[in-house]
């Protein structure tokens, strides 16, 4: 185990946890590294879960209503990594309960429900940080700082994300929830284009949209298209139809392409540009989360930070009203 991490104070703070699946322990990887050791409620919506999570990570208590973590003192932080359409809600109840929250991504279904969160968070003092992964890899953070200095002059971006879903599954296997390709996955591509980018700004949005799972009904396939940043190209193809992940964003520019692909950045020879990291270790995003609640520091993971990513997914929604169709 690594030694604790010097600008995190002993133990870290209380936490609970919502959720036991695979980015839950994903997570709790990074708290042994860290050593965050006060670990003192497991959620899940079943019992067994709950109490198997609990006492494989050190949890003091396992239990399937929320309100029970909420009611104790000692909980300082709060991590959602529960089900998608959970988000918001279990993020709300928290800040109510005067708890910070770090919620997986995404933070919400809706850019209203993002927005009305982060106003939750200014009224009652507290913080909610988003796990938008993508910021934190090594690679792409090379990318923006060249792009952001003016060393690379984008053109044009180009993204792929094929994630097997075809039985519903997850790292895990079959899910009792249904994911969502836009509000999920889509939006670790278009918050990584935008930030690489520094922009907000995104005009001429179109998508397209394909079949529908025959059992759970999610749509399978989507592409969405945008320019950014007022004459950068955007595109994003993304898929559950598929057996292996692919997760790819390919920046076009003047000096040359470098392409980001399954933790890896590499140039057009194919050459890495930087060590490759595994896209399941969120160990710098954890560090500096943390490292910013114990300071009271600003992150690049603050909710406000990425409000413009949920605006821009609002837009593709509305597009062709798929929340309404």
């Amino acid at each position: 185990m690594s030694p604790k991490h010097e600008l995190l104070p002993e133990s870290g703070p209380g936490i609970c946890l919502v959720g036991t699946g695979a980015i839950a322990r994903d997570h709790m990887a990074t708290f042994e590294e860290l050593g965050l050791s006060r670990r003192l409620w497991v959620v899940s919506r079943r019992d067994e879960a709950a109490r198997d999570f609990a006492e494989s990570w050190g949890f003091e208590n396992a239990t399937t209503e929320f309100s029970d973590a909420l009611k104790d003192p000692a909980v300082e932080v709060v991590l959602i990594a529960s089900p998608s359409s959970t988000h918001v809600e279990q993020a709300t109840r928290s800040l109510v309960a005067g708890k910070d929250v770090i919620v997986e991504i995404p933070v919400g279904l809706s850019f209203a429900s993002v927005e009305l969160l982060a106003g939750q968070a200014r009224e009652t003092g507290r913080r909610v940080f988003a796990c938008h992964t993508m910021r934190s890899f090594s690679g792409l953070r090379i990318v923006r700082k060249r792009i952001l200095a003016g060393d690379f002059t984008v053109t044009q971006v180009n993204g792929v994300f094929a994630i097997p879903r075809r039985r519903n599954q997850g790292w895990n296997g079959e899910r009792s929830w249904v994911d969502n390709l836009l509000w999920h996955h889509a939006c670790h591509q278009v918050d990584a284009t935008l930030w690489l980018l520094g922009t907000s700004e995104v005009g001429d949005v179109t998508e397209l949209v394909g079949r529908r799972h025959p059992d759970v009904g999610m749509y399978m396939d989507l592409t969405v298209a945008f320019s950014c940043g007022g004459d950068i190209p955007v595109t994003q193809a993304l898929t559950y139809n598929c057996d292996s992940l692919l997760w790819d964003l390919r920046l076009t520019g003047l000096q040359e392409v470098l392409t980001f692909r399954n933790g890896r950045l590499v140039d057009d020879a194919g050459s890495d540009v930087v060590e490759p990291v595994s896209i399941r270790d969120l160990l710098v995003q954890n560090t500096e989360i943390f490292d910013a609640l114990a300071n009271g520091s600003a992150s690049l993971f603050d909710l406000s930070c990425v409000l413009p990513s949920y605006n821009a997914l609002q837009r593709i929604d509305d597009y062709l009203a798929w929340s309404d169709d």
